[in-house]
């Protein structure tokens, strides 16, 4: 019941700030908040960006950020804590907008048996020890996994990519990530792609795209013009 009533209430002051918008607007006037959601390799990787642009093209809207873990985001937009958020499937509670596609990569330590070969398959990772992200990252590789009929070998699962990253370089395991979420690696540290090639969809989403604010489809606009149908 708090829940609902706390949603609600948030839908009302949504609708609030709907008017104050409209009023500026009327008044030649552009003001408006929006609150993001985002993941942090979603936050190193677009937010500052899209915040820098909506910030010199709209220097009338305010800019609110909240950084968790992919399920958090989820859970925010639910709770419609935040008005739009960074996600990644499955994001079908919500409306999502296609924002990039990331290509799957395997991680290695350099001396790896593996890294001899030019690119990866699934059934090459069977038995080997993997690291997993914690938070939404592991349901893509899970289900990556069953398709071939196979259980990943989990030894670790943490929070955040560098302290995998970190773990690869000491050889107490390998990673199944995206090339986008790279920005350098380790000492000692290599990546292969696999093949066939996979992806992971990056999205933009929003509890309810009919329902949304100026500001909000702001964000939407700014974000799609910056890195919208690019593959990495």
């Amino acid at each position: 019941m708090g829940e609902r009533i706390l949603i609600l209430f948030r839908n009302v002051l949504g609708e609030l700030q709907k008017v104050d918008e409209l009023i500026a607007a009327e008044q030649g006037l552009e003001i408006g908040k929006v609150h993001i959601g985002a993941y942090p390799t979603a936050c190193t990787r677009f937010i500052p960006k899209i915040i820098r642009t909506m910030e010199e093209k709209h220097p009338g809207l305010e800019v609110k950020l909240s950084e968790g873990s992919v399920d958090q985001v989820k859970e925010w937009l639910r709770t419609r804590s935040v008005d739009v958020g960074i996600t990644i499937p499955p994001d079908d509670d919500f409306d999502v907008i296609p924002l990039v596609k990331d290509e799957l990569i395997v991680v290695f330590h350099s001396n790896h048996p593996l890294v001899q070969k030019e690119s990866i398959g699934i059934p090459d990772l069977e038995g080997e020890n993997l690291i997993f992200g914690r938070g939404g990252y592991e349901v893509q590789v899970h289900s990556i996994f069953k398709e071939f009929k196979m259980k990943p070998k989990v030894r670790f699962v943490v929070d955040h990519l560098d302290t995998a990253l970190s773990m690869v370089k000491e050889g107490l395991g390998s990673i199944v990530t995206t090339k986008g979420a790279l920005s350098s690696l380790p000492e000692l540290v290599i990546f292969r792609e696999i093949k066939p090639s996979m992806f992971r969809d990056i999205n933009i989403a929003v509890p309810d795209m009919k329902d949304i604010s100026k500001a909000t489809d702001i964000f939407i606009q700014t974000a799609c013009s910056l890195f919208s149908n690019k593959h990495v």
